[in-house]
């Protein structure tokens, strides 16, 4: 993540991998661009040694069977967050709600026109532990639950993450 000042940061990832569906024939690609907005004084309400975020991100996703275009997905995901610093301890509780719109999700179906969705499709919430190691590396261990409104289905997920922040000098 790039700091633009005290509150605002950037962010952006590109993942490619192998899809759920069918791990021998699916690969998956996914480009992200984050907004990130803190917020540790008074905003709505104040609440002592919280910390609050919101999150803002694009994501372009698609995936493609045997060469072939399988899908394409652009999707608007809005998180909001809190973090508690607890006096004297190095980890942190943290809790977050995320939403997720599909602005356009094409699917191809093999020599047919591609169908267009457009969508708020699914939720998390996430609770957690973050540990800040320094200013620059962050350690985050959470469990979250995946909600589709479409779907009955419920997505039990545990997240370990590493992050760290890039710092530009601009001293010589």
């Amino acid at each position: 993540s790039y700091a633009i000042n005290k509150r605002i940061s950037i962010a952006g990832n590109y993942r490619h991998g192998r899809g759920n569906f069918n791990p021998t024939t699916i690969l998956d690609n996914r480009i992200n661009i984050d907004l990130r907005i803190d917020k540790r004084k008074k905003w709505l309400f104040h609440i002592k040694r919280t910390s609050f975020y919101t999150r803002l991100r694009g994501q372009l996703e698609s995936a493609t069977v045997k060469n072939k275009l399988q899908y394409e997905n652009l999707t608007f995901r809005t998180k909001f967050g809190a973090k508690y610093n607890i006096k004297g301890m190095p980890l942190n509780p943290i809790v977050s709600i995320e939403f997720f719109t599909r602005l356009n999700k094409m699917y191809y179906n093999f020599g047919e026109d591609p169908q267009s969705v457009s969508e708020m499709d699914k939720f998390r919430l996430k609770t957690g532990i973050n540990w800040d190691i320094n200013k620059h590396h962050n350690i985050n261990l959470s469990y979250l639950i995946q909600k589709d409104f479409f779907e009955a289905s419920v997505a039990n997920i545990l997240a370990f993450s590493y992050k760290f922040k890039l710092r530009f000098d601009s001293k010589n």
